[in-house]
Protein backbone atom coordinates (compact mmCIF):
# COMPACT_ATOMS: atom_id res chain seq x y z
CA UNK A 1 0.00 0.00 0.00
CA UNK A 2 3.04 2.27 -0.32
CA UNK A 3 3.56 2.69 3.44
CA UNK A 4 7.19 2.91 4.57
CA UNK A 5 6.74 2.34 8.33
CA UNK A 6 3.37 0.64 8.91
CA UNK A 7 2.01 -0.09 12.39
CA UNK A 8 0.93 -3.52 11.17
CA UNK A 9 1.35 -5.85 8.20
CA UNK A 10 -1.34 -6.08 5.57
CA UNK A 11 -3.45 -9.26 5.41
CA UNK A 12 -2.75 -11.52 2.44
CA UNK A 13 -4.54 -14.31 0.65
CA UNK A 14 -3.68 -17.96 1.25
CA UNK A 15 -6.68 -19.47 -0.59
CA UNK A 16 -9.51 -18.13 -2.74
CA UNK A 17 -12.41 -19.46 -4.79
CA UNK A 18 -15.63 -17.83 -5.97
CA UNK A 19 -17.32 -17.97 -2.57
CA UNK A 20 -14.70 -18.41 0.15
CA UNK A 21 -11.19 -17.27 0.98
CA UNK A 22 -8.55 -17.79 3.64
CA UNK A 23 -6.83 -14.60 4.74
CA UNK A 24 -3.61 -14.56 6.74
CA UNK A 25 -4.45 -12.14 9.55
CA UNK A 26 -1.41 -10.39 11.05
CA UNK A 27 -1.33 -9.21 14.63
CA UNK A 28 -2.98 -5.84 15.44
CA UNK A 29 -6.03 -6.53 13.24
CA UNK A 30 -9.33 -6.84 15.08
CA UNK A 31 -12.10 -9.34 14.30
CA UNK A 32 -14.62 -7.81 16.71
CA UNK A 33 -18.14 -7.94 15.22
CA UNK A 34 -19.61 -4.96 13.37
CA UNK A 35 -16.86 -2.42 14.06
CA UNK A 36 -17.35 1.31 13.85
CA UNK A 37 -15.81 3.41 11.09
CA UNK A 38 -16.17 0.97 8.19
CA UNK A 39 -17.70 3.10 5.43
CA UNK A 40 -19.90 1.19 2.94
CA UNK A 41 -18.97 3.86 0.39
CA UNK A 42 -15.46 2.42 0.21
CA UNK A 43 -16.80 -0.23 -2.16
CA UNK A 44 -17.39 2.53 -4.75
CA UNK A 45 -13.91 4.03 -4.56
CA UNK A 46 -11.45 3.83 -7.42
CA UNK A 47 -8.68 1.20 -7.05
CA UNK A 48 -6.17 3.92 -6.17
CA UNK A 49 -8.43 5.41 -3.48
CA UNK A 50 -9.03 1.94 -2.03
CA UNK A 51 -5.28 1.36 -1.73
CA UNK A 52 -4.90 4.75 -0.07
CA UNK A 53 -7.55 3.74 2.46
CA UNK A 54 -5.71 0.47 3.12
CA UNK A 55 -2.58 2.54 3.78
CA UNK A 56 -4.49 4.52 6.41
CA UNK A 57 -5.53 1.27 8.10
CA UNK A 58 -1.91 0.14 8.20
CA UNK A 59 -0.87 3.39 9.90
CA UNK A 60 -3.62 3.93 12.48
CA UNK A 61 -2.65 3.53 16.14
CA UNK A 62 -5.58 1.42 17.34
CA UNK A 63 -6.18 -2.12 16.00
CA UNK A 64 -7.63 -2.02 12.48
CA UNK A 65 -10.87 -3.92 11.74
CA UNK A 66 -10.32 -6.82 9.36
CA UNK A 67 -13.82 -6.14 7.99
CA UNK A 68 -12.52 -2.85 6.57
CA UNK A 69 -9.81 -4.69 4.63
CA UNK A 70 -12.34 -7.25 3.32
CA UNK A 71 -14.60 -4.45 2.08
CA UNK A 72 -11.72 -2.63 0.41
CA UNK A 73 -10.33 -5.81 -1.15
CA UNK A 74 -13.54 -7.35 -2.56
CA UNK A 75 -16.32 -4.82 -2.03
CA UNK A 76 -16.07 -3.39 -5.55
CA UNK A 77 -16.70 -6.82 -7.11
CA UNK A 78 -20.46 -7.17 -7.81
CA UNK A 79 -20.27 -10.91 -7.09
CA UNK A 80 -18.83 -10.42 -3.58
CA UNK A 81 -22.07 -9.43 -1.84
CA UNK A 82 -21.08 -10.71 1.62
CA UNK A 83 -18.20 -8.20 1.84
CA UNK A 84 -20.68 -5.35 1.41
CA UNK A 85 -23.23 -6.80 3.83
CA UNK A 86 -22.97 -5.59 7.42
CA UNK A 87 -25.53 -8.23 8.43
CA UNK A 88 -23.01 -10.96 7.56
CA UNK A 89 -20.21 -8.91 9.19
CA UNK A 90 -18.48 -8.35 5.81
CA UNK A 91 -17.95 -12.13 5.51
CA UNK A 92 -16.41 -12.89 8.92
CA UNK A 93 -17.52 -16.33 10.17
CA UNK A 94 -15.06 -16.93 13.03
CA UNK A 95 -12.57 -14.78 14.90
CA UNK A 96 -9.01 -14.49 16.15
CA UNK A 97 -7.83 -12.32 19.03
CA UNK A 98 -6.22 -9.02 18.08
CA UNK A 99 -2.76 -10.26 19.10
CA UNK A 100 -3.13 -13.67 17.42
CA UNK A 101 -1.94 -14.08 13.84
CA UNK A 102 -2.91 -16.82 11.42
CA UNK A 103 -5.32 -18.00 8.72
CA UNK A 104 -8.91 -16.79 8.89
CA UNK A 105 -11.75 -18.35 6.87
CA UNK A 106 -13.93 -15.62 5.32
CA UNK A 107 -16.78 -15.56 2.84
CA UNK A 108 -16.97 -13.46 -0.29
CA UNK A 109 -20.60 -14.25 -1.10
CA UNK A 110 -23.76 -14.74 0.94
CA UNK A 111 -23.85 -18.30 -0.38
CA UNK A 112 -20.32 -18.79 0.91
CA UNK A 113 -21.24 -17.20 4.23
CA UNK A 114 -24.07 -19.66 4.84
CA UNK A 115 -21.83 -22.58 3.86
CA UNK A 116 -18.99 -21.39 6.10
CA UNK A 117 -21.33 -20.92 9.05
CA UNK A 118 -22.42 -24.54 8.72
CA UNK A 119 -18.77 -25.57 8.58
CA UNK A 120 -18.08 -23.72 11.82
CA UNK A 121 -21.08 -25.40 13.49
CA UNK A 122 -19.86 -28.84 12.39
CA UNK A 123 -16.26 -28.06 13.34
CA UNK A 124 -13.24 -27.01 11.31
CA UNK A 125 -9.59 -27.89 11.77
CA UNK A 126 -7.78 -25.22 13.81
CA UNK A 127 -4.16 -25.75 14.88
CA UNK A 128 -1.95 -23.34 16.81
CA UNK A 129 1.59 -23.07 18.11
CA UNK A 130 2.12 -21.22 21.37
CA UNK A 131 4.87 -20.54 23.87
CA UNK A 132 3.83 -21.12 27.47
CA UNK A 133 5.40 -20.68 30.88
CA UNK A 134 6.94 -23.72 32.53
CA UNK A 135 7.38 -27.32 31.40
CA UNK A 136 4.90 -30.20 31.23
CA UNK A 137 5.29 -33.52 33.02
CA UNK A 138 4.17 -35.39 29.88
CA UNK A 139 4.77 -34.85 26.15
CA UNK A 140 1.12 -34.63 25.18
CA UNK A 141 -2.36 -34.53 26.61
CA UNK A 142 -5.92 -33.25 26.43
CA UNK A 143 -7.85 -30.64 28.39
CA UNK A 144 -11.61 -31.15 28.72
CA UNK A 145 -12.37 -28.36 31.21
CA UNK A 146 -15.80 -26.74 30.53
CA UNK A 147 -15.69 -23.03 29.73
CA UNK A 148 -18.15 -20.47 31.08
CA UNK A 149 -18.32 -17.43 28.78
CA UNK A 150 -21.29 -15.75 30.51
CA UNK A 151 -18.97 -13.13 32.02
CA UNK A 152 -17.21 -12.25 28.78
CA UNK A 153 -19.30 -9.23 27.80
CA UNK A 154 -18.84 -7.63 31.24
CA UNK A 155 -15.22 -8.55 31.98
CA UNK A 156 -13.61 -9.57 28.67
CA UNK A 157 -12.71 -12.87 30.36
CA UNK A 158 -14.01 -16.43 30.34
CA UNK A 159 -13.40 -19.01 33.06
CA UNK A 160 -13.22 -22.73 33.61
CA UNK A 161 -16.39 -23.81 35.40
CA UNK A 162 -18.15 -27.16 35.69
CA UNK A 163 -21.39 -25.51 34.55
CA UNK A 164 -19.78 -24.12 31.39
CA UNK A 165 -19.93 -25.41 27.84
CA UNK A 166 -18.00 -28.54 26.90
CA UNK A 167 -14.55 -27.72 25.52
CA UNK A 168 -11.64 -29.85 24.35
CA UNK A 169 -8.07 -28.90 23.51
CA UNK A 170 -5.46 -31.44 22.42
CA UNK A 171 -1.84 -30.42 22.99
CA UNK A 172 1.68 -31.67 22.34
CA UNK A 173 4.96 -30.27 23.64
CA UNK A 174 7.38 -29.54 20.79
CA UNK A 175 10.41 -28.02 22.51
CA UNK A 176 11.60 -26.59 25.82
CA UNK A 177 13.61 -23.41 26.36
CA UNK A 178 15.37 -21.65 29.20
CA UNK A 179 15.80 -17.93 29.72
CA UNK A 180 19.30 -16.45 29.52
CA UNK A 181 19.42 -15.96 33.29
CA UNK A 182 18.10 -19.54 33.80
CA UNK A 183 15.25 -18.26 35.97
CA UNK A 184 12.43 -19.14 33.57
CA UNK A 185 11.60 -22.20 31.51
CA UNK A 186 9.21 -22.21 28.55
CA UNK A 187 7.56 -24.82 26.34
CA UNK A 188 6.57 -24.50 22.70
CA UNK A 189 3.30 -26.40 22.27
CA UNK A 190 1.16 -27.45 19.33
CA UNK A 191 -2.54 -27.16 20.18
CA UNK A 192 -5.63 -28.35 18.32
CA UNK A 193 -9.00 -26.87 19.20
CA UNK A 194 -11.58 -29.66 18.98
CA UNK A 195 -14.26 -27.21 20.09
CA UNK A 196 -14.39 -23.48 19.30
CA UNK A 197 -15.00 -21.57 22.53
CA UNK A 198 -14.08 -17.95 23.19
CA UNK A 199 -10.50 -17.70 24.53
CA UNK A 200 -10.43 -21.49 24.72
CA UNK A 201 -6.70 -22.01 24.31
CA UNK A 202 -5.80 -19.18 26.64
CA UNK A 203 -8.01 -20.30 29.52
CA UNK A 204 -7.23 -24.01 29.02
CA UNK A 205 -3.48 -23.37 29.13
CA UNK A 206 -3.97 -21.24 32.24
CA UNK A 207 -6.03 -24.07 33.76
CA UNK A 208 -3.18 -26.49 33.05
CA UNK A 209 -0.82 -24.20 34.96
CA UNK A 210 1.03 -23.02 31.84
CA UNK A 211 -0.34 -19.63 30.72
CA UNK A 212 0.67 -18.17 27.39
CA UNK A 213 3.78 -16.02 27.32
CA UNK A 214 2.71 -12.40 26.91
CA UNK A 215 -0.94 -13.03 27.89
CA UNK A 216 -1.85 -10.16 30.19
CA UNK A 217 -5.43 -11.38 30.71
CA UNK A 218 -4.85 -14.98 31.73
CA UNK A 219 -1.16 -14.92 32.60
CA UNK A 220 0.84 -13.57 35.52
CA UNK A 221 0.87 -10.06 34.12
CA UNK A 222 4.63 -10.14 33.63
CA UNK A 223 5.34 -9.68 29.93
CA UNK A 224 8.94 -10.67 29.07
CA UNK A 225 11.05 -8.25 27.07
CA UNK A 226 11.60 -10.75 24.25
CA UNK A 227 7.84 -11.07 23.63
CA UNK A 228 5.89 -7.80 23.77
CA UNK A 229 2.66 -9.51 22.67
CA UNK A 230 0.87 -12.80 23.23
CA UNK A 231 2.96 -15.66 21.81
CA UNK A 232 0.32 -17.55 19.82
CA UNK A 233 0.07 -18.18 16.09
CA UNK A 234 -2.56 -20.14 14.24
CA UNK A 235 -0.74 -22.41 11.80
CA UNK A 236 -3.46 -24.42 10.09
CA UNK A 237 -7.11 -24.32 9.12
CA UNK A 238 -9.04 -27.10 7.41
CA UNK A 239 -12.53 -27.08 5.89
CA UNK A 240 -14.65 -28.26 2.96
CA UNK A 241 -15.40 -25.73 0.22
CA UNK A 242 -18.80 -25.53 -1.47
CA UNK A 243 -17.71 -28.11 -4.08
CA UNK A 244 -16.97 -30.56 -1.25
CA UNK A 245 -13.21 -30.40 -1.71
CA UNK A 246 -10.94 -30.61 1.34
CA UNK A 247 -8.96 -27.41 1.89
CA UNK A 248 -6.13 -27.39 4.45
Amino acid sequence: AGVTSPKRDEPRLLYEDDDLAVVLKPTAWSCQPRPQGVDPGWARLTPLKRRQQVAELLMQEEPAPIQAWLLLHWGADPACDACRDQGSDRGIVHRLDVETSGPLLVSKTIKGYEHARKQIALGILKDYVALVHGTFSTDRGECHAPIDSSTFLDTGLVRVDRNGQPATTVWEALAEYESMDKRERYTLVHCRMVTLRTHQLRVHLQHLGHPLVGDELYGSGNVPEFCPRMFMHKIRIGFFNIQGQVCV
